[in-house]
């Protein structure tokens, strides 16, 4: 299991920040290594929308930290310009990604969403025991799936950690999860309204509900005629009623003013209590997943509705996604 370490630095020299940071096994021991410390002191301007230093209170920009992609043997490359473009509409700033072995055709999507500026990467690797080769690593996967997720606690901690005083605000989504804002445009726009309406309370996480938009649901009269590369906008059909709330099915958006250390559905470590964390009504926003199997109980089809808030991006997306598919030659 990972392990958080902090560094409380000596009061001396604890207004300093320190360029790098060692790790030894017990304390006098020598180090045999330097860690370089990310980060500043003072918030950046990406962390806010348009121009700063006004009566109103500041428009936060949201980022959205994703998860080590290890499509190899699958061409997921339409799913994730997609994904992406979705993101881009919705206003998110940047997306982080971790990046191990990826079939070429995502490598090249990465490599252009890279220039473009929206998608920042990083390498990564399992360290040992865990597989790295892709074959091995896709049934270590299967095979011990609670080890292979709990290595995410320690990219997410380290993504949010090492943007947060780029962006205040950092959300976590996979490729097949795309929030849905029924009553906000953008995701700025969602927060700004869930800050006006906490009355001052700070929270260290807005957890989005998560809700299935399944795969075997055929697409409705209004989409049939996107073409089949646009998944999340063929996919409008969900259950009518809402699922109880469980933190294993939601999404954080987390506010580093508070978090310190994250999991994929909750903060760990926080300035404060983590259990102040804010569940946000599906009515506002919740976060559709687009994955799984509906099977028999939709058959009946009194129990469906369709959600028709993310068709808003319909003809900026399909745009989108067009125009860079094109451009990378993967039509």
């Amino acid at each position: 299991m990972p392990f958080l370490f902090t560094c409380p630095l000596p009061a001396p020299v604890a207004p300093l920040p320190p360029p790098a940071v060692s790790l030894a096994p017990s304390p006098c021991r020598p180090a045999t290594n330097a860690l370089k410390v990310v980060g500043g002191r003072e918030r950046a301007s990406s962390a806010f929308v348009g121009e700063q230093g006004g009566k109103d209170p500041p428009t936060w920009s949201v980022a959205v930290c994703g998860p080590a992609l290890f499509y190899y043997n699958e061409d997921f490359s339409d799913r994730l310009i997609e994904w992406l473009e979705t993101l881009r509409a919705m206003g998110v700033a940047k997306v982080f990604l971790y990046e191990t072995d990826v079939a070429p055709t995502l490598s090249q999507v990465l490599r252009h969403y890279e220039q473009d500026g929206l998608v920042s990467t990083l390498p990564y690797s399992y360290p040992p025991p865990y597989p790295n080769h892709p074959a091995t690593r896709w049934i270590w996967r299967h095979l011990e799936s609670e080890n292979y997720f709990s290595q995410e606690n320690v990219y997410f901690s380290d993504c949010v950690l090492r943007h947060m005083h780029e962006y205040r605000f950092i959300a976590h989504f996979d490729p097949d999860e795309v929030p849905v804002l029924p009553l906000h445009q953008t995701l700025p726009g969602l927060v700004a309204e869930l800050l006006r309406t906490s009355s001052g309370k700070a929270y260290p996480a807005y957890n989005l509900q998560m809700i299935n938009f399944y795969e075997d649901l055929p697409p409705v009269e209004e989409v049939r005629d996107l073409p089949p590369f646009l998944w999340v906008l063929r996919h409008t059909a969900r259950l009518k009623e809402d699922p109880a709330f469980v933190t294993g099915h939601s999404k954080p958006i987390f506010d580093m003013d508070f978090a310190r250390g994250v999991f994929s559905h909750a903060p760990v470590t926080c300035v404060g209590m983590c259990e102040a964390v804010k569940r946000v009504s599906p009515s506002l926003a919740y976060l559709g997943h687009f994955k799984g199997t509906c099977g028999e109980k939709c058959q009946d089809k009194d129990l469906l509705r369709t959600e028709t808030a993310h068709l808003r991006y319909r003809d900026l997306v399909l745009q989108a996604v067009t125009s860079v598919k094109k451009k990378l030659q993967l039509v």
